[in-house]
């Protein structure tokens, strides 16, 4: 929600409403707190699949709602980086089609005239617009499947 470049402080407030959006601190506290021998590895992972963030996201939440203190929090980011897990996480969820792009750009396409003036409105060029919507301007002119139901590249 910044423009432009970024400080280390925007950055972090960045982090920090994703967290709170994903990771709402009623049911991640909850989640979190319902592991009866508490929370090693093993129940990352599992949170992981439900949750649908990443570790580094979860050890960083339950640090700032309180549910570990300063010296966890280092030693499961020391893990982690011993693990290799910054380079790449264990059971990364497959790519997910955005839901609401198809009717977002179906209806975006009748009220400015094409892709190609959705994208220069946004200001963005063309290799941006394909790679966050999968459209290019090729597919919007040649392309036989409708605007209504086109095809989303997966990343």
């Amino acid at each position: 929600m910044h423009s432009g470049a970024t400080s280390d402080y925007q950055e972090k407030e960045a982090e920090h409403f994703a967290g709170c959006f994903l990771m709402p601190a009623g049911a991640f506290g909850r989640h979190y707190l319902s592991y009866p021998g508490g929370v090693d590895w093993r129940e990352y992972l599992d949170m992981k699949r439900t949750w649908g963030v990443s570790l580094a996201a979860m050890v960083r939440r339950a640090y700032e709602l309180g549910l570990i203190d300063a010296l966890e929090y280092r030693r499961r980011f020391k893990y982690m980086r011993y693990k290799g897990w910054h380079r790449g996480e264990p059971f990364e969820p497959a790519a997910e089609a955005p839901e609401m792009i198809i009717n977002a750009i179906a209806t975006a396409e009748k009220r400015m005239g094409g892709v190609r003036a959705l994208s220069e409105r946004l200001g963005w060029p063309p290799s941006t617009f394909m790679q966050l919507t999968g459209y290019s301007e090729q597919t919007a002119e040649t392309d036989v499947v409708p605007l209504s139901r086109p095809r989303l590249a997966v990343m």
